[in-house]
C-alpha cells in the first residue's frame, strides 16, 4: 500500500471507533514516520472533496462513505500482489494457508461477521515475504476453481488486524477493486454494516 493509504486506513478505522474523532497532520506524520508534506498531499484532496473538515485545531473526518469511495478509486490492488495462483476450491485454499497471514476480501467478511453473503471464488490474504513463499509452495499455478491472491503486508497492518483479519475499511476498498459480482455483494453488505448509507456526522 502507498503511504497515503496508511492515512486513509487510519482515518477510516478511527471513524468506526469514534465518529467525529479529530486528528492533526503532525500526529499522523509522527505515527507513521512520514513527512508532513506526504501527509498534507494525502489530506488536501480530502478537504477539497468535503471528506475532511478543517478545524481551528486539527481536522475531522466528516464523511466515511466518501473517504472509502475516494480510497477505493486510489487503491491499486494488483500492485500489492506478491503471488497469485489457483486452488481446487476456496475451502482448500483457506485451509492450506500458513499461520501468520492476515485474511482479506470475502474471507475476512465471512470470518468477522459470521455470514456468507454468497459463494465466492477469490481468496485474498496479506503475508510477509516468508509467509508468501510458503503459501506459493502450497498451490498450483494451473487454473482451478479458486483464485488465490497473496498481497504484501505493510508495516502497520498488524496494528489494525483483529484475530488475523483485515480491518473492515481495507476489506471494503479491496473488494471495490475486484470485478466479480460476488465481491460486489460482499462490498455492499460490508458497507451496510459500517453504516455507509447513513450520515456520519449530524
Amino acid at each position: 500500500m502507498k503511504k497515503k493509504e496508511w492515512i486513509y486506513r487510519e482515518l477510516a478505522c478511527n471513524a468506526l471507533k469514534e465518529r467525529g474523532a479529530r486528528f492533526t497532520q503532525l500526529g499522523l506524520s509522527r505515527k507513521f514516520g512520514i513527512s508532513l508534506s506526504t501527509v498534507h498531499n494525502a489530506i488536501f484532496p480530502l478537504v477539497q472533496n468535503g471528506i475532511v473538515s478543517p478545524l481551528s485545531r486539527g481536522c475531522r473526518l466528516s464523511d466515511l462513505g466518501k473517504l472509502l469511495a475516494f480510497w477505493g478509486t486510489q487503491r491499486k490492488l494488483a500492485k500489492d500482489v506478491v503471488w497469485s495462483g489457483w486452488a481446487a476450491s476456496v475451502s482448500e485454499a483457506e485451509k492450506a494457508m500458513p499461520s501468520g497471514i492476515v485474511w482479506g476480501g470475502c474471507t475476512a467478511y465471512r470470518l468477522r461477521h459470521n455470514e456468507a453473503v454468497a459463494d465466492y471464488s477469490t481468496v485474498i490474504v496479506y503475508a510477509d515475504q516468508k509467509e508468501a513463499a510458503e503459501a506459493g509452495g502450497r498451490f498450483r499455478n494451473e487454473k482451478g476453481n479458486a483464485r488465490v491472491l497473496v498481497l504484501g503486508k505493510d508495516p502497520f497492518l498488524a496494528g489494525y488486524a483483529d484475530k488475523g483479519i483485515c480491518p473492515d475499511p481495507q476489506v471494503y476498498v479491496d473488494l471495490w477493486n475486484l470485478n466479480d459480482w460476488q465481491s460486489a455483494r460482499y462490498k455492499d453488505a460490508l458497507g451496510k454494516r459500517m453504516g455507509l448509507y447513513e450520515t456520519v456526522l449530524e
